[in-house]
């Protein structure tokens, strides 16, 4: 799996500051392990500020090349 994140735990006074920037995978499955792989530093966190390009599309014609094969996950 090709995940690319930068990420970065802050902290501001008495509070855990996470400032994350990434890409996420294209593959629906691929970025769902991303997305729980997160999960894990949550409980570290006490507010987050993230950035990039979290490659959801949320209807086809968003897409360039876009088919009415495509899949929605």
């Amino acid at each position: 799996m090709n995940k690319q994140a930068q990420f970065l735990i802050v902290k501001i006074g008495s509070l855990n500051v996470g400032l994350m920037n990434f890409h996420a995978p294209n593959s629906a499955l691929e970025r769902a392990c991303l997305w729980l792989s997160l999960l894990e530093y949550a409980r570290l966190i006490d507010c987050w500020l993230v950035g990039g390009n979290f490659n959801m599309i949320e209807d086809a014609f968003d897409r360039v090349g876009a088919t009415t094969t495509t899949v929605s996950s």
